[in-house]
């Protein structure tokens, strides 16, 4: 896909800043935390391609933060949270820091951003929320795994020119390292602006274990759904794409209905998911990535060919029928499940296309 060019500003010099949440180290780990093993070269690759960082934590973590991370800024996050005292840094905290430069992004600490044209593209398309997913690396059993679907993890934008998004107050509750923000988001963000993905593999992640817990899952679905349902709401008057996303939830949960209960929050939280679903398939662009960078060298070798394989296999595994082999049982079970998504699809894409019509037709009278 193209994207025409749109006005880059007067500026001649911009100002990109990276935006993330360096975990805490570990109690009694000295500087040997694992869990920071990898964070100093993810860091350092966005150096490298032309951002400052930045990393947003409370108070208590930002002393032993600063001894192991000299060359990272760190701004202490002030703001209310879902989860006070726990995971990442709040989104308001993120967005305040984010609107005093022209461009930012905000990403998990531990990703690696290959050498790219990132920098260019958001000059170039200063107007546009930029979505990238993650290409998961197994660092004990060496190479690529394929393209992580179930999240994103790095968006950039300028954001003085989303301010309807940066200024939600709930959205701003939502942190980073907890389930949910990273589909919100760019949810919320495709109701004022173009919201294109970037094509992998552009970050690169070491596999490792969730660092989020069932019951806090649902509870920041709940907090999420509600977010972008009432942002929705609140737009919907003045703004075709929040009607047509109310259309849709409405036809899950009933008319004029807020999502009330386990039940509802979830039909609404897929729809969310369903709608960057949707983007991704009609807006998604390569960006200049440098093929000879050394670590994306290692996992894929010498082009998006390559890439392109192991994707492919990736995609067509099920992890977790997979892990309990390819007996005939576990077969059917994993047909059955691909055809009863299927079944879904069909009828979300039937409900998002209805929706679609009848803003269209609303348009027009």
């Amino acid at each position: 896909m193209a994207l025409a060019a749109e006005s880059a500003g007067e500026r001649s010099a911009p100002d990109f800043v990276a935006l993330t949440s360096i975990p805490p180290m570990r109690p009694g780990s000295g500087g040997s935390d694992p869990h920071q093993r990898n964070i100093p070269q993810a860091l350092g690759s966005f150096v490298r391609n032309g951002f400052r960082v930045v990393s947003v934590n409370r108070a208590s973590e930002i002393a032993g933060l600063e001894k192991a991370y000299p060359d990272v800024a760190f701004r202490e996050d002030r703001r209310d949270a879902v989860f006070p005292g726990r995971y990442g840094a709040t989104f308001g905290a993120l967005f305040d820091i984010g609107a005093t430069a022209d461009f930012c992004g905000i990403i998990n600490a531990d990703v690696y951003l290959v050498p790219s044209g990132v920098r260019e593209l958001l000059q170039a398309h200063p107007d546009t929320f930029f979505v990238a997913r993650r290409s998961d690396v197994d660092l004990n059993a060496g190479g690529m795994l394929g393209t992580y679907r179930r999240g994103i993890d790095a968006v950039f934008f300028a954001a003085r020119r989303h301010r309807a998004l940066v200024e939600d107050t709930r959205i701003g509750r939502l942190q980073m390292g907890a389930p949910f923000w990273d589909i919100v988001v760019p949810v919320v963000a495709s109701f004022h602006a173009p919201v294109t993905f970037l094509a992998p593999p552009l970050i690169l992640h070491p596999v490792h274990a969730t660092n989020w817990s069932r019951p806090h899952y649902a509870v920041v679905r709940e907090a999420a759904s509600r977010a972008v349902y009432e942002h929705a709401l609140r737009i919907a008057p003045e703004n075709t794409q929040a009607r047509i996303f109310l259309d849709i939830v409405e036809h899950f949960i009933g008319a004029g209905r807020a999502p009330r209960g386990r039940r509802q929050v979830k039909a609404v939280a897929r729809v969310i998911d369903a709608w960057l679903e949707r983007i991704e398939a009609r807006s998604t662009v390569d960006v200049e990535i440098d093929l000879n960078d050394p670590v994306l060298r290692e996992t894929i070798g010498t082009g998006r060919e390559g890439y392109a394989l192991i994707d492919a296999e990736h995609a067509a595994r099920d992890s977790r029928d997979a892990a309990r082999g390819w007996w005939p049982y576990w077969q059917i079970r994993l047909a059955l499940r691909r055809r009863r998504r299927a079944r879904q699809q069909g009828k979300r894409d039937r409900v998002f296309a209805e929706a679609e019509a009848r803003a269209a037709r609303s348009r027009l009278s």
